[in-house]
């Protein structure tokens, strides 16, 4: 990459079981891209260990902190913004995800904020296009994607690339990005037929109905 180029920030959006995983695939086989995987889930997967259903790992099959790429990534952001994610995974968060999806409404608190969040974002986006549709959270949401910047500007610069792609596919994120974004953002929108899509999720649960 370019010195002092920002990089192209490829964000595919969709269902899941729509074929994102094989598109990142294909994606990451040009030489001037890399995929970074689902980096919403950064902060989950560095807390995620043997106490928690399974252990967060990258794709490579180390720990985040472990990967050759992501731990680079890792000492950036404690090195520049004063961080540690190691120690503190949600200290310093790119995305609205923590630890609802691992919790549930066990923590009800924890799950209520993150549910009131996307109902905000989701009324606002609904009503109005364009930056600062967050109301009196646009900080909080701007601020998520600033850092999201940093880490796919320090995920290119040390893959050497041009662009990366972010699998996350979740729609709010999606708009966040664009709107608060300084990147240049490329959206990619996946759709598939419901009914493959319905024996996608059959197969995986292992169900029959």
């Amino acid at each position: 990459m370019k010195k002092n180029k920002k990089p192209t920030f490829i964000y595919i959006v969709g269902r899941g079981h729509s074929g994102s995983t094989m598109l990142e695939l294909l994606l990451n086989r040009s030489a001037n891209i890399a995929a970074m995987g689902e980096i919403d889930m950064l902060g989950l997967q560095i807390y995620r260990d043997e106490r928690t259903r399974w252990v967060g790992t990258c794709s490579c099959g180390a720990r985040p902190y472990e990967c050759e790429y992501w731990s680079q990534v890792i000492d950036r952001v404690r090195d520049e913004k004063g961080f540690d994610l190691v120690k503190a995974p949600f200290s310093w968060r790119i995305s609205d995800v923590r630890t609802e999806e691992e919790v549930g409404i066990k923590h009800p608190l924890t799950w209520l904020d993150y549910k009131f969040h996307r109902a905000l974002r989701f009324v606002a986006y609904s009503k109005k296009a364009g930056r600062d549709v967050g109301g009196p959270f646009s900080s909080t949401y701007k601020q998520w994607i600033k850092n999201r910047d940093f880490v796919a500007e320090a995920y290119a610069s040390i893959r050497g690339v041009d662009a990366v792609v972010d699998a996350s596919k979740d729609d709010l994120q999606m708009r966040d990005i664009v709107a608060y974004s300084d990147l240049n953002v490329k959206i990619l929108f996946l759709t598939r037929d419901v009914r493959g899509l319905a024996w996608s999720a059959i197969r995986k649960r292992r169900s029959t109905a």
